[in-house]
């Protein structure tokens, strides 16, 4: 149960260190079609609903990532929460560019948006992923210690 606790404390951090740079690099105007909560409310309802598309956003983030470290990190080979971190990023990822970017209508890989979009949407996973496996490194060591706060 603390793994769960610990796991989904971290994903909070990384999901919060992950909207603001989404928030930054959208509102930039660098790719204006890569406003992730439209894409994904639009898949779901209609594209207006952003505040649906920010909601899931958080809600995979925090709890679906955070409940998929928390089985999985004690699981994987090696002793170190950052390379796990990068790898569930990346896991993201491919998961986000083979199944939810068709269903958003950007096409297997993005393919129907500009080059960059794919390579934007890993460096997100990527940095999730770092700050994800840093934040689990730190927690999980306050659990073996009992310091959890």
């Amino acid at each position: 149960m603390q793994h769960a606790v610990q796991s989904t404390m971290a994903a909070l951090v990384a999901t919060v260190v992950l909207t603001v740079l989404m928030w930054v690099w959208t509102t930039s105007g660098i790719t204006p079609e890569l406003y992730f909560p439209s894409m994904i409310a639009g898949a779901i309802s209609s594209p207006e609903k952003s505040l649906l598309g920010w909601t899931l956003h958080i809600v995979i983030g925090v709890f679906g990532y955070g409940l998929t470290a928390a089985a999985l990190v004690n699981r994987y080979p090696g002793n170190d929460p950052l390379i796990f971190g990068v790898f569930l990023g990346l896991a993201g990822w491919l998961i986000m560019m083979i199944f939810l970017m068709p269903m958003m209508g950007a096409g297997l890989f993005a393919a129907d948006l500009e080059l960059l979009v794919p390579l934007v949407v890993l460096k997100f996973h990527l940095l999730f992923g770092i700050v994800l496996g840093w934040m689990l490194e730190h927690r999980l060591a306050r659990l073996r210690r009992n310091v959890i706060y």
